[in-house]
């Protein structure tokens, strides 16, 4: 059985001093564009089934000033549909 960590050593940078993290920092290499941007912490919920429009919202630190929501499509009413993503970036 694999099992992931739940804490990563990157993740407790910001609690060593700046002269350590900056050595361990260096040689921490980014994997891809996708290490930049912050993970996702919140929470999603589904919609109920009387809704008009059925779309998902969840708020997190990463959309605090942000929004997003995933819309649902399942035009032909079975089995697995498909969603749009929608982010509103407030600048």
């Amino acid at each position: 059985m694999l099992l992931r960590a739940l804490i990563f050593p990157d993740h407790l940078l910001p609690l060593l001093p700046w002269s350590v993290a900056q050595s361990l920092l260096c040689r921490l290499a980014l994997q891809s564009p996708a290490d930049l941007l912050p993970a996702f912490v919140g929470a999603a919920h589904a919609p109920r089934s009387d809704d008009a429009h059925p779309v998902t919202k969840w708020k997190g630190a990463c959309f605090f000033e942000n929004r997003a929501w995933l819309e649902f499509r399942n035009g032909t009413g079975r089995g697995l549909g498909g969603g749009v993503v929608h982010v509103e970036v407030r600048g």
